[in-house]
C-alpha cells in the first residue's frame, strides 16, 4: 500500500506482443530488455512504481521485479489496456496521483521531479495534480 501523499508510476506491461511475435518486453535492446528499460526510466522519475503484467508471465515478472518495482498480475488483461490500467489504479488506490507509461516504449521517460510539480504541462490519470512528461527519445542510425 502506498502512502496517501505518494505519486505512483504505473507501467503497463500486460500486452501479448502478438504483432511482434510474442515476448516483446523480454527482447534485447542495446543490452537491456525492453520492459526493464522502460521500467528503469519510469523509476528514475517516480520512485514508487507498480508494473502490471499478464497472469503466468513469470519470466517478465521476474525480470521487472529485479528493478525494485512492485509487480502485479492482472487477471483480465486480455480485456485490453484499460483493464490493466484500472487494475494498477485499484492496486494503488490511496495514491495522490499516477504517472502512466507503456512498457514497450523504452525510449520515453518522465522528466525527473515531474511528480513533485504542482502545475505540470500534461495531465495523466490523477485526482489532484498534473505532471510534465518529457520524451527522451534517442535514435542512432
Amino acid at each position: 500500500m502506498v502512502s496517501d501523499a505518494a505519486i505512483v508510476g504505473i507501467l503497463l506491461a500486460a500486452g501479448r506482443g502478438a504483432r511482434f511475435g510474442g515476448e516483446k518486453l523480454l527482447a534485447d535492446l542495446e543490452g537491456e530488455r525492453i520492459g526493464v528499460s522502460a521500467c528503469n526510466h519510469l523509476m528514475a522519475a517516480v520512485p514508487d512504481v507498480i508494473v502490471v503484467v499478464r497472469p503466468h508471465d513469470d519470466a517478465l515478472a521476474a525480470a521487472l521485479a529485479i528493478t525494485g518495482a512492485r509487480v502485479v498480475s492482472c487477471p483480465n488483461s486480455d480485456d485490453g489496456m484499460g483493464a490493466s490500467l484500472a487494475h494498477g489504479v485499484r492496486a494503488t488506490i490511496d495514491a495522490k496521483g499516477w504517472v502512466v507509461m507503456l512498457a514497450d516504449m523504452p525510449w520515453c521517460g518522465v522528466a525527473p521531479g515531474a511528480a513533485d510539480m504542482p502545475n505540470g504541462i500534461s495531465t495523466m490519470a490523477t485526482r489532484t495534480n498534473s505532471f510534465a512528461i518529457k520524451p527522451a527519445i534517442s535514435l542512432s542510425l
